[in-house]
């Protein structure tokens, strides 16, 4: 059986949301700065080629956030 229409939209954007905290704490974020990049509309390809680069994790959340 197929979920509705909304349903598959919210646990879409519920995966989407895990995949961007996912990165951002192994990136080094702390809990709190991997919740509010996870929320934001942040560039994940700009921040995945910042941490490429090795920006230090306490400096990537003010470049990202």
């Amino acid at each position: 059986m197929e979920e509705p229409d909304g349903e598959r939209s919210n646990n879409d954007l519920l995966a989407v949301w895990c995949k961007r905290y996912d990165e951002a704490v192994a990136a080094g974020m702390d809990d709190l700065e991997a919740r509010d990049f996870a929320d934001s509309s942040s560039d994940i390809g700009y921040f995945r080629w910042v941490v490429r680069r090795g920006c230090p994790p306490e400096l990537l959340a003010r470049i990202v956030l």
